[in-house]
């Protein structure tokens, strides 16, 4: 099922020193992406307040990667959006190596594969546009260009960006619009868990 042209604010949170990006999408088109190098985590949760303030984005949910240090930044914005009563717009994710989502309480686990499926699969439809105009993108599509995925002799998949994602390549604006990709066409059900 696709979500109604509502707004998704995707947010990947990053390490310290490391950049956190934003993505916004509504319906097929990314209508803004931001990125800063992470300095405080209070500044991340009052800019994304703030973005929410804005009426455009009154309604829009804001899917959160919990990973890592994410998941304190996460209770931090959970706080800030319930004094402001938006409580409700916070979709928790955390990426995870496994096959399968799991429904949790206040969010979801999320195999990394199925964010990136989500994402490859949108952009080959036509049901994620990539505006030219739009600041980033080509840090963007360059991201992508550097995407990459490893299989194991084992069999394991991992992803990142070239072909050491953590010297001098980022994902960072990959996952924050992987998450708003995957929250819109997510399937829908009642189950805590289901396999894709």
């Amino acid at each position: 099922m696709i979500v109604p042209d509502l707004p998704i604010v995707g947010l990947d949170v990053g390490q310290r020193n490391d950049y956190t990006a934003v993505a916004i999408l509504n319906g097929p088109t990314l209508v803004a992406l931001d990125r800063t190098r992470q300095q405080d985590y209070g500044d991340v949760v009052v800019r994304v307040a703030a973005l929410l303030s804005r009426p455009d984005l009154a309604e829009a949910m804001v899917v959160i990667d919990e990973t890592g240090v994410g998941i304190a930044v996460g209770d931090m914005l959970d706080k800030e959006l319930r004094s402001m009563r938006k409580a409700r717009q916070l979709v928790r994710v955390m990426i995870t190596a496994g096959t399968l989502v799991s429904r949790v309480s206040d969010g979801f686990h999320v195999p990394k594969r199925d964010l990136v499926t989500a994402t490859a699969l949108a952009l080959e439809s036509g049901r994620l546009r990539i505006p030219t105009a739009l600041p980033l993108a080509g840090t963007l599509v360059e991201e992508l260009a550097n995407f990459k995925v490893k299989i194991s002799a084992g069999g394991h998949d991992s992803y990142g960006a070239g072909a050491d994602w953590r010297d001098g390549n980022h994902d960072d604006m990959v996952l924050a619009v992987a998450l708003v990709v995957w929250y819109r066409d997510r399937p829908q059900s009642s189950g805590k868990a289901w396999a894709f």
